[in-house]
C-alpha cells in the first residue's frame, strides 16, 4: 500500500511539472515529465492521455496517437482522450510510422458523440499492416485479388475474418481505402458466384457478410460490379422476390442480395419487415434494421414534415430532385461541439464588426441543411438559447436529417421544407444565418443571396460558403470526362466513372486531376461522387467576384474560415488587427499561397446596423 502510495506521490508530481512545462509554452519538456509519469503508473490513463498532448504539440504525432488509444484502453469513458485521438487524425497530410494496438481505436468506435469518420483511415492502415487480416492483403499484392479472397474463405481466413476492426471500419463509417476497398469487392464476388446461393456461408464470413452489406447501403453501392455479377444478381432478385410474396423460408439469397443491392428495391420488401426477426437469419436480421427499418422511420418522419410551400422554381427543382435519389451527405456520427463554442468563434474571426450581434443568439436560420449535420452543429455551437430553424429543398435529405438528430436530443432545432426564394413568406429574422455549399447550386446564386440578406437582422452575421475557382480544376476535368464520356448520374455511371479512374485507363495516365479525386474523401460514396462531378447545377467564384457580391448587396466582409495553418500564415504576413477583415489583402495572400485554401471560401459577413 505504502509503495502504491509513493508511486501515486511521484506520479502527480511528474504530471505537475509537465502542466508547468506545457504553460510556459513547452511541449518537449512536458511530454519528458508525462513519459515519467507514464513509467511511474503504466496503468494511469491521465498521464497517458497528457503525453498524448504534449507530443502532438512538439509534432510526434504518431507517438501522441498510440498514447491517446492507451488511455481510452485503460479508461474507456476518458471523454478528452477521445477528443485528442480525433483532433489529431484530422492534421491535413498525416502520416504513421508506428500504430497502436486496436483496442483503444475500437473503443473510440464505439463513443456515440465522436466523428467516427476521422477513425476509419487509421483502422483501414491497421487492418492492412497489422491484423490477423494482413496475410490477405500481402497475398493480394503477391498474386491477386480473387487469390486473397480465396485464401479469406479458407479455415485460416475464416478465423482472421473475425477482426472486430474491420466489422467497425465497415459498419461505422464509409471505406476510404482503395486497398481495402479491392480486396472486399473480390470477397463480394466470390460469396456471390463460387457457392450455392440458397446456403448460408461460414458463421465467422455471415457476421463481415452483414458488415460488407451494411458498409454498401452507407456507400449506396459504390463498388464496381461485373457483367458476371449483374446477371446472376438479376436471377437472385427474382428468387428472392418469389421467396418474399410465396411465404418461403428466407435464407442466404436475400443476405448476398443486400451486398450488392438496397433491400427496399425489392418488390415485396415491406415482407421483410412483417416477419418475425427471429425467423430470419442472424446476419440478415442486422442488416434489415439498419437499411428497412431506418428507412421506415424516415418515411414516417417525412409524414410530418412541415413544408413552406411547393418547391417548383425552375432552378430549384432539378436540384431537388438530385438530391431526393442521394441525400447528401450520408453521415453516420459527429463530433457534438462544446455548447456556446460557434459564438465565441465568431466573435474571434469576426472582431468588432460583430458588436450588434445579441451577446447570445436567439435566432439561427440554416439555409441548406441536407441531411441536418451541419444544423445539429449549429444548434449546439450556439447554444444555450438560440432556436435553430434548418430548411432545405429535399425531403429525402430532411427525412434522414430528422431520424439522425433524434438521437442527439436537440429540443431546439427544426426542419421545414422550403426554398431559399421563398424565405418572405417566413415572416421571421434571424440574428445568424448560415448558408454552406449552397448558392453556389442555385441558377441565380444573387437571388438567393438577397433572400437571405432580407431575413437577417441588422447587426446580424451570416456564413457562406461558395465554390472556390482556384481550388477545383481538378473537379472541373472530372465534370469534363463525365460530360465528354456521357455517363449518366446513376448508380451505372458513377460505378463506371470510379473504376475508369481507379484502373487507371491509358487516356488517364498522365492525368494529375485523377490521382487528386481519387485522393478526395468524396471518391468513396455514391452521392459523394454526384455531388462532387455529376452535380446538376454550379459555379465557382474567386475572391474579387465576392467582394463585389458584397458590395452590391450592402454587406460587410468579415474574414475567412479555414485550417489554423492558413489562418496562422495569414497573421505572419499581415499582423495588423484588421487585416483579417481586408478581402484585399486575402485575395493578394492566396495569389502568394493558393496551397493553403481549401476547395470551397467559406467567410463571414455582416449587415450594418444604420
Amino acid at each position: 500500500m505504502a509503495n502504491r502510495q509513493d508511486r501515486r506521490t511521484v506520479t502527480k508530481s511528474h504530471m505537475d511539472k509537465g502542466a508547468q512545462a506545457l504553460r510556459r509554452g513547452d511541449p518537449r519538456e512536458a511530454a519528458v515529465w508525462f513519459g515519467k509519469a507514464v513509467v511511474s503508473e503504466p496503468k494511469n490513463a491521465s498521464a497517458h492521455h497528457n503525453l498524448s498532448c504534449a507530443l502532438a504539440d512538439s509534432g510526434a504525432l504518431d507517438l501522441a496517437i498510440v498514447s491517446s488509444c492507451r488511455a481510452l484502453e485503460l479508461n474507456p469513458k476518458h471523454d478528452n482522450a477521445v477528443k485528442r485521438l480525433g483532433s489529431i487524425l484530422k492534421t491535413p497530410g498525416l502520416t504513421l510510422n508506428r500504430l497502436p494496438a486496436p483496442k483503444g481505436l475500437l473503443v473510440a468506435f464505439g463513443v456515440a458523440d465522436t466523428d467516427h469518420t476521422t477513425l476509419g483511415p487509421l483502422a483501414a492502415q491497421m487492418i492492412r499492416q497489422n491484423s490477423a487480416l494482413t496475410p490477405a492483403f500481402e497475398l493480394m499484392e503477391q498474386e491477386s485479388a480473387d487469390a486473397a479472397a480465396e485464401w479469406l474463405c479458407s479455415k485460416a481466413g475464416l478465423k482472421a475474418l473475425g477482426e472486430p476492426l474491420l466489422i467497425a471500419l465497415l459498419t461505422k463509417t464509409i471505406n476510404r481505402d482503395l486497398v481495402v476497398e479491392k480486396l472486399l469487392t473480390a470477397l463480394r464476388r466470390r460469396c456471390l458466384l463460387d457457392r450455392p446461393v440458397s446456403e448460408l456461408p461460414p458463421t465467422p464470413l455471415q457476421r463481415v457478410l452483414a458488415a460488407l452489406a451494411i458498409q454498401g447501403a452507407i456507400n449506396e453501392f459504390v463498388f464496381a460490379t461485373s457483367a458476371e455479377e449483374d446477371r446472376t444478381l438479376d436471377c437472385l432478385q427474382r428468387d428472392v422476390e418469389t421467396q418474399l410474396s410465396e411465404g418461403g423460408r428466407i435464407g442466404g439469397e436475400a443476405l448476398l442480395y443486400a451486398l450488392y443491392r438496397p433491400l427496399k428495391d425489392l418488390s415485396a420488401a415491406g415482407k421483410l419487415l412483417e416477419i418475425n426477426p427471429k425467423k430470419l437469419p442472424e446476419p440478415l436480421r442486422r442488416v434489415v434494421e439498419f437499411t428497412l427499418r431506418q428507412d421506415q422511420e424516415e418515411a414516417t418522419l417525412k409524414a410530418d414534415l412541415k413544408r413552406l410551400r411547393p418547391i417548383d422554381a425552375a432552378g430549384s427543382t432539378h436540384v431537388a430532385a438530385m438530391y431526393e435519389e442521394n441525400p447528401y451527405p450520408r453521415w453516420l456520427s459527429m463530433d457534438i461541439p462544446v455548447e456556446g463554442s460557434w459564438t465565441r468563434q465568431l466573435r474571434e474571426t469576426v472582431g468588432e464588426l460583430a458588436s450588434g450581434l445579441a451577446d447570445t443568439p436567439e435566432n439561427v436560420l440554416v439555409a441548406g441543411c441536407g441531411t441536418g449535420r451541419h444544423a445539429l452543429y449549429c444548434a449546439f455551437g450556439y447554444a444555450p438559447q438560440n432556436e435553430t430553424l434548418a430548411i432545405d429543398l429535399s425531403t429525402a435529405s430532411l427525412g434522414y436529417a430528422m431520424r439522425k438528430t433524434k438521437s442527439f436530443n436537440a429540443r431546439k432545432l427544426s426542419f421545414l421544407q422550403a426554398d431559399i426564394l421563398d424565405l418572405d413568406l417566413l415572416g421571421r429574422e434571424f440574428d445568424i444565418i448560415e448558408s454552406v455549399g449552397v448558392l453556389h447550386h442555385m441558377a441565380d446564386p444573387m437571388a438567393g443571396w438577397r433572400k437571405l440578406c432580407a431575413r437577417l437582422k441588422p447587426g446580424g452575421v451570416m456564413r457562406i460558403g461558395l465554390y472556390r475557382d482556384l481550388g477545383r480544376q481538378d473537379i472541373l476535368a472530372g465534370r469534363a470526362y463525365v460530360r465528354d464520356k456521357k455517363l449518366t448520374a446513376d448508380p451505372d455511371g458513377i460505378r463506371r466513372f470510379r473504376q475508369a479512374l481507379i484502373r487507371d485507363d491509358a487516356e488517364l495516365a498522365d492525368q494529375t486531376w485523377r490521382d487528386s479525386l481519387m485522393a478526395t474523401p468524396d471518391f468513396y460514396s455514391a452521392s459523394e461522387v454526384r455531388d462532387l462531378v455529376f452535380h446538376v447545377q454550379e459555379r465557382n467564384y474567386t475572391l474579387p467576384e465576392i467582394g463585389e457580391s458584397l458590395k452590391e448587396l450592402g454587406l460587410l466582409f468579415g474574414g475567412l474560415e479555414g485550417p489554423r495553418s492558413l489562418k496562422t500564415a495569414f497573421r505572419q504576413k499581415h499582423p495588423d488587427p484588421g487585416a483579417p477583415q481586408d478581402l484585399e489583402a486575402w485575395w493578394a495572400f492566396e495569389q502568394q499561397h493558393p496551397e493553403l485554401f481549401r476547395r470551397m471560401y467559406e467567410f463571414w459577413c455582416i449587415k450594418p446596423t444604420d
